[in-house]
């Protein structure tokens, strides 16, 4: 203080800092919501310039203004952790505990404990440790159906051992939820419950312009902490990349790319050190496109590997045009036209 009026501030934190860890400070100091929630995340570090996904990203700072629950959908590896972890970064919680409870670990034999806390062991449940703040109900589509009625009706307390609760509830499933429902592995009321504002983020496949940026921010965030320093890649790697479709996401890809640094000699990255389910996997479709297009014509062979995504995806979805149509991101007018097109319907 001088002269009555605060000049500065110091702050006296339980985080304790190994040597090792020193050098990465200058990172923690600049993200400005790095603070004692157990979050790592805001909205601004998901990485993309896909229409789809901006919409989606517009529709999650919206909802982190309100309190209503939210419902994440998307494939694992599509980073729906981000997206959480900034929504709450995002509301006036941030100061708040974000707290996870992972629905694959519960049991009848600790769901109670998990959720309200134990009194012999002096152990507090996530409730507890949510109240005022966040909590994340990760992998819904894992709890077992007999267990839902009870997270239900955990959810829906308002007062848990004579104190309020106040809670913003934030869910992810990596599954198709109408599916779910279909084969009733999820309560109907329970989604409900859950599902005020839904949020889907498409996979990776369905928005490859972001392959390049992903790439640049984990080249960036290698060179600065490993001892391999300026390193680069190649063309081919980045048209091999574009080939793949990846069913693991975001989270593969960046797989992908650590492992290319622990193959690397130089300062560049090569198709050589790609690993070789992904080499093998884009050569064995480019074979099968090519032996049912014989021509070699780009024209048709652009079409047939249109034909596998739209037929991949209609069986995914069990034909529904409209759901279909979402995931690819198009119109479902354009949908029906090309599953005329291609004689899928």
């Amino acid at each position: 203080m001088e002269h009555g009026k605060a000049i500065g501030a110091i702050e006296f934190s339980k985080h304790f800092y190994e040597t090792k860890q020193i050098k990465y400070l200058d990172n923690f100091l600049g993200h400005k919501l790095y603070r004692d929630n157990h979050t790592t995340y805001r909205l601004e570090d998901y990485i993309t310039t896909n229409a789809e996904m901006k919409t989606q990203l517009e529709k999650a700072r919206r909802s982190a203004q309100k309190s209503a629950p939210v419902l994440l959908t998307g494939e694992t590896g599509t980073g729906k952790d981000i997206i959480a972890q900034g929504i709450h970064n995002e509301s006036e919680r941030y100061t708040k505990p974000f707290i996870t409870l992972n629905c694959s670990t519960l049991t009848e034999d600790n769901i109670f404990t998990q959720l309200y806390g134990s009194d012999n062991e002096a152990k507090s449940g996530k409730l507890q440790e949510a109240n005022g703040g966040t909590l994340l109900i990760d992998h819904l589509n894992l709890l077992d159906i007999s267990l839902q009625a009870k997270l239900l009706h955990a959810v829906d307390i308002k007062v848990l051992n004579g104190e309020p609760l106040d809670i913003r509830y934030i869910t992810t499933v990596n599954e198709d939820v109408d599916k779910l429902l279909a084969e009733k592995r999820l309560r109907e009321d329970l989604f409900y419950r859950l599902n005020v504002l839904q949020i889907d983020l498409p996979p990776l496949r369905l928005r490859k312009e972001d392959i390049p940026l992903i790439l640049d921010f984990y080249i960036q965030f290698y060179n600065e902490h490993t001892l391999q320093k300026n390193v680069s890649y190649c063309n081919e790697v980045i048209q091999l990349f574009y080939a793949y479709h990846w069913p693991g996401n975001v989270r593969e890809l960046k797989n992908a790319l650590e492992s290319a640094y622990n193959n690397l000699l130089g300062d560049e990255i090569l198709v050589e050190h790609v690993p070789e389910r992904i080499k093998k996997n884009v050569q064995h479709s480019t074979q099968s496109i090519m032996q049912n297009n014989q021509s070699g014509h780009l024209r048709d062979l652009t079409e047939a590997y249109e034909r596998q995504i739209i037929a991949e995806k209609l069986r995914e979805t069990d034909g529904r045009l409209a759901e279909t149509a979402r995931r690819l991101g198009i119109s479902r007018q354009l949908l029906k036209y090309k599953c005329l097109k291609y004689e899928l319907l």
